[in-house]
């Protein structure tokens, strides 16, 4: 059933995604012919144009980072917490499904949106010239890091993927928490979810910070062997502290949903 409610969750959003994304590359390919058009012209009028052409392709840049966490927000709130929570939760599925395939989506377009953003830069930076040099630099970069790390470096990609899919679900969770919570309450449930949404942050940062001094303290006395053995130590803190994190806050969303949830 999970990979049903995937099915769904992914077509509903990528009505939305894929035109974003879409609309960004093409404002990428213009604003190309626009630092283009700004070098080769002195005309006032078409220098306004390409000024305008590029101040447009950065604004879109920020609006697709806004609206990945904005549609994650959306769906979550729209299915769950609405009149049509009444449907979804009627669906012989568990409220373990029906939040991890939130959870899951979401991280998959926040992965889409940083591509969407990579090749755009590209795109909108791209000269001929340089692209050969490109090419060379970064074959010469990972054939240095796998020709002197060899296994460390193939263990640095794996752990910097685990980084990048906890972080992903952790920003999904943090907020999943604060509407199942402010919802369960009968009144103002929006204005306590962002109430909850800033304690819940003031919470982590002032634990997260506290225990950073407390182990950089204890790390100043440590010696390591070498700094790969470093990178993964620290590494594996930061890991382990994104599933703690990533788990309260499951536990709270999950826990909210199916014993203090307030529809009316």
């Amino acid at each position: 059933m999970l990979g049903k409610l995937l099915k769904h969750e992914f077509r509903a959003t990528a009505r939305v995604t894929l035109p974003m994304f879409a609309a960004l590359l093409v404002l990428a390919v213009l604003g190309n012919l626009s630092t283009r058009m700004l070098e080769a012209t002195n005309v006032a009028l078409l220098k306004i144009l390409g000024s305008l052409i590029i101040a447009a392709f950065g604004a879109a840049l920020f609006a697709v980072c806004i609206m990945a966490v904005v549609i994650m927000v959306k769906r979550f709130h729209s299915n769950l917490l609405t009149n049509e929570g009444y449907l979804m939760f009627t669906l012989p599925v568990s409220v373990h499904s029906l939040v991890c395939s939130k959870i899951i989506v979401s991280v998959v377009w926040f992965i889409g949106t940083g591509l969407a953003v990579f090749v755009a830069l590209l795109i909108v930076t791209f000269r001929v010239e340089n692209v050969h040099k490109l090419l060379a630099s970064t074959g010469e970069f990972f054939n240095l890091i796998f020709s002197q790390y060899s296994l460390d470096a193939a263990a640095i990609s794996l752990e910097l993927l685990a980084m990048l899919l906890l972080s992903g679900a952790a920003v999904c969770l943090v907020f999943y928490a604060s509407l199942a919570v402010g919802y369960s309450f009968t009144k103002s449930k929006g204005l306590k979810a962002v109430i909850f949404f800033f304690v819940f942050q003031f919470a982590t940062q002032f634990i997260g910070t506290g225990l950073t001094i407390l182990m950089g303290s204890h790390l100043d006395l440590y010696v390591p062997p070498n700094a790969a053995f470093l990178w993964h130590l620290i590494v594996a803190i930061i890991v382990a502290a994104l599933l703690l994190y990533c788990a309260v806050f499951y536990v709270i969303t999950t826990s909210f949903l199916q014993k203090r949830l307030n529809l009316e």
